[in-house]
This record gives C-alpha cells, structure tokens and sequence, in this order.
C-alpha cells in the first residue's frame, strides 16, 4: 500500500472512530438510570422549557433527550453526620459552653433524611447532592440554637442527662433546617430523624468532679440497698413469727380438743354405769352385796341423803335371811 491509501485508510478508520462515538454517545445520552434508595431531577440544558423539571423520578431506567437533558440523582434514604474531635468524622466536633460558661467538646452523630417529594425543590434552590444537605447541616448543628441547649446544663450533669439534651437539640436542629425553606421548598425537606451525642471531653477538673459525684451516689444507693435488704429482713422475721405463733396455737388447740373428749368420754362412762346401778332391783345389789363382804361385815344400807343423815344398820345374819326369803319367793313364782 502506498503513501497515499495509507493516508486514506487512517482518515477512513478515524471518521468510522469519530462516527461511532457520536453514536455511542447518543445512544448512551438517551437513557438514564436512578439506584436503588434515590430519587431523580431532570434538567433541561435548552430549549423552551430549559431548567428543572418539577417533578421526582423513581428507581429505574428511563429514556432522555440526548445533550439537552440531564438526570441528578440523590439518595432520600437515611444519612449520617459526625462531627468528632480529633478528625475522626467528617467535621470537627461541637464545643458549647456550659451553664458556667466553661467550655467542652462533644462528637455528635445526625442521622437524618431527604423528603424524596421536595428533591426537584431542593435541588434548583439549594444544590445538588449530598453536598448540599450537609452544608445546611453543619451550618444547623454549629448554630447557636444548638450550643445554647448544652448551655442549660453543668458538664458534671451531661452523663445523666445526654438522651434529653440530644432530643431537645433534634427538635431545635429541625427548626433550625426548617427556617431554610423558601418558596416552592417546604418545611420537612430534611428530616431529622435522631441525634446521638457520642463523646463527652470534659475540663479535667469537672472530670474530677463528675467521679466524686457519681461516687457519692453510688455510696447513696448502696446505703438505700442496704436499707431496704434490713426491712425485707424484718418483714421476714415478723412473718415467721406470726407462723410459728399461730402454730403453737393451733398445738394447744388440738391439746385441749383432746382434753376435752377423753374427758367427756369418762364422764359419759360413769354415767353409763350410774343409770346401770339405777335400774338394778335393790335386792339384787343386797345380794350381791352381802356374797362379797364377811359374815362378821356390817353393811350400811340406805343412806337418807348426802347430808350425812342417821344409817341404818343390818348384820350380815339380816342379810342372809333377806336372801333366803327372796329365794323361797322366786321358787314359788
């Protein structure tokens, strides 16, 4: 091949080149693409209705006018924020005065989120992107709105206190973002979803101060336990009293019913026997009488009454006849 066709096929491979990016690039300038999580803005470049539109598109692909129209894209889904001492966030951390007006550091964490509803508003008003947002926010948390909170509080009582510092300074940092909407731009384009207050860096003497006093209460509570160990061990005793009494009690009780019916059942004995005597024929009881005593026996019969009146005597003779008669007249029923 000579000089000039070689001329002529690098001039006809570089067109071809030339040729298929602008196709490439038309193609590839058709379509556009918003992820998973974002919402897209389209721009016009151009054109009768050059700028935004007002309006969001949703996760997908879709189908654009080639150099004319540009597709932003920007995540509505949670972010973070950090503002840490020492460079280990994204931002350096907050340093607030306290109630004394003795400065301190803390790291404080914002999570927080887009209204997906607003991002074309957002976008023409405020800029595109992340950047965007966290340029509003670290202007909101370094705001004075939001150093004043910590302002109401002594350092030595932020540990006890952080979870209700960090939800006043969620609400005064969402009033504080909201004070930027403008018109089309509605108050909520950003939420603040929570705050976290990270890392406390004291004054070493408050740092003294804050270990004196969490030593103090725990000495209070462990008294407060110990107190009410002593009165639980009370309670016990007095229940365990009362049981122990309630069973004598009961001991005694079941004694006394025991008593009780062994006796009723000796007098219930004699009784018995008494009636028995009572329905006897005397004379029976004088025989049976006279068979156990000796001849030489005196027996004493009828007594009057209890009183101790005047005996009747009869010897053992007496007796004896009184049973022979008592024989005679049986026989002869």
């Amino acid at each position: 091949m000579n000089k000039k066709g070689q001329a002529g096929y690098i001039i006809g491979v570089s067109l071809f080149l030339v040729i298929a990016i602008i196709v490439l690039s038309i193609i590839g300038g058709a379509f556009y693409s918003v992820g998973e999580g974002e919402v897209g803005v389209m721009f016009h470049k151009f054109g009768e209705n050059a700028g935004f539109v007002g309006e969001e598109y949703p996760q997908g692909w879709g189908f654009k006018t080639p150099f004319r129209d540009r597709m932003m894209t920007i995540p509505f889904r949670t972010q973070t924020i950090e503002f840490f001492e020492g460079g280990k966030g994204e931002f350096i951390a907050i340093q607030p005065r306290d109630l004394n007006g003795i400065n301190f550091f803390v790291d404080v964490t914002v999570r927080y989120r887009l209204d997906p509803t607003q991002a074309s508003e957002f976008v023409e008003q405020k800029g595109e992107g992340i950047f965007a947002i966290e340029k509003i926010l670290t202007t909101a948390v370094r705001a004075d709105s939001t150093r004043g909170v910590f302002g109401k509080y002594a350092q030595e009582d932020i540990p006890n206190t952080r979870i209700d510092i960090a939800k006043e300074i969620k609400q005064v940092l969402q009033e504080r973002v909201d004070s930027e909407a403008s018109g089309k731009l509605q108050p909520g384009f950003i939420v603040i979803e929570a705050v976290d207050i990270r890392n406390v860096k004291f004054d070493q003497r408050i740092d003294d101060a804050i270990v004196a006093k969490q030593t103090q209460k725990q000495i209070a509570e462990k008294q407060v336990y110990n107190l009410q160990i002593a009165e639980k061990e009370k309670e016990i005793a007095i229940v365990n009293a009362e049981r122990e009494k309630a069973a004598k009690i009961l001991i005694a009780e079941g004694e006394g019913e025991a008593v009780k019916i062994v006796a009723f059942a000796k007098a219930e004995g004699i009784q018995a026997v008494n009636n028995a005597y009572q329905f006897m024929p005397q004379e029976y009881v004088q025989v049976k009488f006279a068979e156990a005593i000796k001849p030489t026996d005196k027996v004493y019969f009828g007594f009057d009454s209890l009183g101790g009146n005047t005996l009747s005597i009869m010897d053992i003779n007496q007796a004896a006849g009184l049973v022979s008669q008592n024989k005679i007249a049986n026989s002869e029923e």
